[in-house]
């Protein structure tokens, strides 16, 4: 099960998008922002290294 920005989600239906692009939007945003702090995680474990 994927978790979504639900107030990404309830934006776009707000503005008239349908339910299943919202929701895939949402997931999206929601899966790049995960990722991005995998790598600022990743870069901290590489700077403390390198100290």
């Amino acid at each position: 099960m994927s978790t979504m920005n639900s107030e990404i989600y309830a934006t776009l239906i707000e503005a008239g998008t349908s339910e299943e692009k919202a929701k895939a939007a949402a997931v999206s945003v929601t899966d790049y922002e995960r990722d991005m702090n995998e790598v600022k995680s990743d870069l901290k474990l590489i700077k403390w290294g390198l100290v």
